[in-house]
């Protein structure tokens, strides 16, 4: 049987974080991509669209797409202004829109076949996160497992042997 270390059991977490959230902001831009032919194809059917309206459209699909951010759990948020809040003026209301939704991508399912929370998966048990926490702005899905997660960061914080060091110190 092979035991990791608390190091590599935060790693791999990390890992698993950062694949979520590819996987999330991926299901979320082809969501957007799909809204938006359906709009092209009824303007087209429509016998309403002219190649202004369609590049337009495209512009407002490229400004909502590039508002999805990479990252599941929102940013802290700053007393100050920030440039991403200047530019986030900028935006069309449909890429706002985008970005503030707080629903899942549909049909979004992690390597266990549990479906993706507002957050995505939880980090200690990959169960559906709609919680985050604050202290690392990773996704849990209850209390428990951010204890879980917090003590697993400390114990892959801490040093590996202290006997070993106080010894090498004496």
């Amino acid at each position: 049987m092979v035991t990791f270390t608390a190091a590599e059991q935060y790693a791999q977490v990390t890992v698993a974080y950062m694949v979520d959230n590819v996987c999330l902001q991926d299901a979320k831009v082809r969501e957007i991509r799909g809204r938006f032919a359906e709009q092209a194809r009824v303007l087209r059917e429509s016998g309403g669209a002219d190649a202004e309206q369609l590049v337009k459209l495209e512009q407002e699909m490229n400004e909502a797409e590039s508002a999805v951010p990479l990252v599941a759990v929102p940013k802290p948020k700053s007393r100050r202004k920030t440039e991403e809040q200047e530019a986030d003026k900028g935006a069309s209301a449909q890429a706002k829109q985008a970005n503030d939704r707080d629903e899942p991508p549909a049909g979004l399912v992690n390597e266990l076949g549990v479906p993706s929370g507002k957050f995505g998966w939880c980090v200690a048990c990959r169960a559906t996160a709609n919680l985050y926490c604050k202290h690392t702005r990773h996704p849990v899905c209850s209390f428990e497992c951010k204890q879980r997660h917090i003590r697993l960061l400390e114990e892959a914080a801490a040093p590996r042997d202290s006997t070993a060091a106080s010894a090498a110190a004496g």
